[in-house]
């Protein structure tokens, strides 16, 4: 498939999943803006923060928790599945965030949170959540009739100024985030030709089984790059987190360097501002990974956090989406999902 055939990408993308992702620093905006006209209905000394949700919904709290664990004045917790933590009580901010509003999980641990007397905000786009909202705290609605992977703006930036209002966290310079989202689109939208496109080149130097890393608040957008290979380009991918895949991860590939395998891509998410010590482990990483597979660099630009975790996102979204054009498939159904969840 030629990446540069805008036509051949529109009859594989059928049902729009490029127009969606190329209106993402619109959706920032928005999403700055619907956080600051929300009714938060209460004032509330926290003590922890919990934020339950699934898949795209849950992403935006990993983000957001990463992003502001070294100056957030109280714990910051995301809470994947049906149940919540036994320290969750009336001392803690429970967020739900459900893109659909019907994530059963989600549901499950927002009535969990009603029983313990959990201070409540949750965000979707309507559904049994909102229904079940009313009374029950502060409901944030956002833009209907997207997949729950490309609404990553709105449950993201509400969820942000919340915290921010709250005073759980600081302001944050949105602006730089907005304009670096911009002009880093001018680069990567599908009518950019490959020669000028870095996510079409990147996308084009995938083979194999994509594996990801990233530390700190990148480490989060590994984790958002490997979901959306799996959603998007429908492919098997993993991501790590450093330091931690130093202690294990990095010694599956003591044999593999022996027995000279290549069918992994291996895509390092950094920026310039690390840690020396960061620095050095990605170095020695690339030295060893680079013998025995394909090898990608990418590093995140922006003039602050996060506008450098925003441009890795969004260059991993266009990436995802442009790897199921190379695969011939279309970037928006999630057929097994409904399936199991017919089951269910």
């Amino acid at each position: 498939m030629n990446l540069d055939d805008i036509e051949g990408i529109e009859h594989i993308d059928r049902e729009g999943m490029f127009d969606a992702i190329e209106k993402f620093p619109e959706q920032v905006e928005d999403g700055i803006e619907i956080g600051h006209k929300s009714q938060i209905p209460f004032k509330f000394d926290a003590k922890n923060v919990v934020i339950s949700g699934m898949g795209g919904s849950a992403i935006g709290g990993e983000m957001l928790a990463s992003l502001f664990r070294h100056e957030s004045r109280i714990p910051i917790i995301v809470n994947r599945g049906y149940n919540l933590p036994a320290f969750v009580g009336g001392n803690s901010l429970f967020i739900a965030a459900s893109y659909s509003g019907n994530t059963e999980e989600t549901l499950s641990c927002f009535e969990e949170a009603k029983r313990r007397g959990c201070k409540i905000v949750a965000i979707s786009s309507g559904g049994k959540l909102m229904e079940l909202s009313a009374g029950s705290g502060c409901h944030i609605k956002i833009p209907v009739g997207m997949p729950p992977r490309a609404a990553l703006a709105y449950l993201f930036f509400p969820m942000m100024i919340v915290l921010e209002r709250l005073g759980i966290i600081r302001k944050s310079d949105v602006g730089n985030t907005v304009n670096s989202l911009a002009g880093l689109r001018e680069q990567i939208k599908k009518d950019v030709p490959l020669e000028n496109n870095p996510a079409k080149r990147i996308a084009a130097k995938i083979n194999g089984i994509p594996l990801i890393y990233g530390h700190a608040f990148l480490a989060a957008a590994a984790r958002r790059w490997r979901q959306q290979l799996n959603e998007n380009a429908k492919m098997i991918a993993f991501d790590f987190s450093l330091p931690e895949a130093n202690h294990n991860e990095l010694m599956s590939w003591e044999e593999m360097v022996k027995n000279e395998r290549s069918d992994e891509t291996c895509i390092l998410l950094r920026h310039r501002n690390e840690d020396i010590q960061i620095r050095k482990r990605f170095d020695f990483m690339e030295e060893i990974y680079r013998k025995n597979a394909g090898l990608i660099k990418i590093f995140a630009e922006g003039k602050d956090d996060l506008s450098r975790l925003m441009y890795a996102v969004y260059l991993g979204d266009y990436i995802s989406n442009y790897l199921a054009v190379l695969r011939n498939v279309d970037p928006t159904p999630v057929g097994l999902i409904q399936e199991l969840k017919k089951r269910l």
